[in-house]
């Protein structure tokens, strides 16, 4: 997949297809369409071969099945003994409740900051630079 994603992406210098702007287009979808021949090349040519495919569930709901009505363990792994599970859990979570667990927010706040930090710095930085490049431009006019 990769090596067709590589091949695809150097045909924007090549002169396959007819103009720039196909070059162009194939160049940016190349990793999209290299996953799509080799899925169909998996599905159609080794069809009797049998491939690890991606689970969808039928309905578009929330999969985490509870034991009780706290929705803090889960069936059928916790619940020895329950033959049903309760229910699944509600599609919003409760970021209040922490199950006893007071330092994640502490501990969580830390590389947030670092990331705040870096990314204001580099704004301005990147500001800065081309700030200076406008302004050397205009005075050597």
């Amino acid at each position: 997949t990769v090596q067709l994603a590589f091949l695809l992406r150097k045909i924007k210098f090549s002169p396959f297809l007819p103009n720039q702007t196909l070059r162009n287009a194939a160049t940016d979808f190349a990793v999209v369409m290299s996953i799509f021949i080799w899925s169909l090349i998996g599905n159609l040519v080794f069809s009797s071969i049998p491939l690890e495919t991606l689970t969808v569930p039928e309905t578009f709901a929330p999969t985490f099945q509870c034991c009780d009505e706290t929705c803090d363990t889960n069936w059928p792994n916790d619940c020895y003994g329950q033959e049903a599970p309760w229910g699944a859990r509600s599609w919003f979570v409760d970021l209040g409740n922490l199950n006893g667990k007071l330092w994640v927010p502490i501990m969580a706040a830390g590389p947030g900051v670092l990331a705040f930090i870096l990314v204001f710095l580099d704004d301005g930085i990147t500001w800065h630079r081309e700030l200076w490049e406008r302004m050397e431009m205009t005075s050597a006019m």
